[in-house]
This record gives structure tokens, sequence and C-alpha cells, in this order.
């Protein structure tokens, strides 16, 4: 896939993204992250007819966020589900795949998507959670808040990482 824009980004740090995890789509946080992306909440889209979730993913710059509805994540009684404010619930960052280009921001720990799981587990410590035969199998918990996924399609090759907010439910 070849880069074909023109925009200077001087992208998040892992921190300022998971700092926008759990917050409203207005927030100073999220509006931080949009700005420094090149995003405004018109770009973010309703996820096929699901009123409760929408998104936003850019293949040229290899990243995307998802946002729920805040009646969706915190079951808010009399709370009329679409309407919002919509809730980051997560950013994810895409390397090695074929359908977008790797992103180019710093990850978490300084991971890099040519790193193995054991390069992976010298910076982050052991997975917290595997589940067997998910997309994102191996999970950490990074704090109360925020878990990391890495999905690897090939050794050495990690396809996505993402960083999602720990909700009530979860």
């Amino acid at each position: 896939m070849e880069r074909n824009y023109v925009m200077t980004i001087k992208y998040p740090t892992p921190e300022q993204f998971m700092a926008a995890l759990g917050k409203t789509h207005d927030s100073p946080e999220v509006k931080f992250v949009f700005e420094a992306m090149g995003v405004t909440w018109s770009d973010v889209k309703k996820f096929s007819k699901d009123l409760e979730t929408r998104i936003y993913q850019s293949n040229e710059l290899g990243f995307g966020f998802t946002f729920e509805d805040e009646g969706k994540i915190y079951e808010k009684p009399y709370h009329d589900i679409g309407d919002g404010p919509f809730i980051m619930t997560d950013c994810a960052f895409w390397g090695f795949n074929d359908e977008t280009e790797v992103y180019l921001g710093s990850l978490f720990k300084d991971l890099q998507f040519s790193e193995s799981l054991k390069g992976a587990e010298k910076k982050l410590g052991p997975a917290t959670q595997f589940r067997e035969g998910a997309t994102r199998p191996y999970i950490w918990k990074i704090n109360d808040k925020v878990r990391l996924t890495i999905h690897w399609p090939k050794p050495d090759k990690a396809g996505v990482v993402t960083y999602w907010l720990i909700t009530p439910a979860m």
C-alpha cells in the first residue's frame, strides 16, 4: 500500500491514547488525540446499523478507534441508546497486514510490530490472559483501566496492537 498524502502528524504518546480511553468524544483527552491525528467527530461513523457503536479507521495511517454509547457501557437507566455521549473504548494500531499501512507512532513500552511474543513479554511481562482461538489471544492488563492485546498472524510480525478500556462488564 502506498502512502500518497501530505500531512504532518505529531503522534500522541501511548499514554495520551490510553488517557482518552473511557472519555467522551468531546472530552479534552479525545479532542487532543483527534487533533493530533487529523480526525474530527464527523469522521467517526456508525458501525453498520448499530446505534450504540461508532468507529473510525484510517487504513492510510494504520490506526482506528471505537466509541460506544455510554448507556451501553454503564447501563444507565432512562438513557436512549444512540444519543450519546460516546465513550472511547479502544485504539487499534495496525502492523503487518494486507489492508492497511503500518502505524508509525510509538507503542506502549516501545513495542515493535516486528517483535515476537518473547520480545513483547520481555517488555510487558507474561501475558495476564490467553484466549485460545481468539483473534487477539494475548492480553496484558496495563492498569485498572486499560488492557493491551496483540495479534501475531505470523511469528515476529504483529498484525495489530490494541489498547482497550476495561469496562464494568469485563
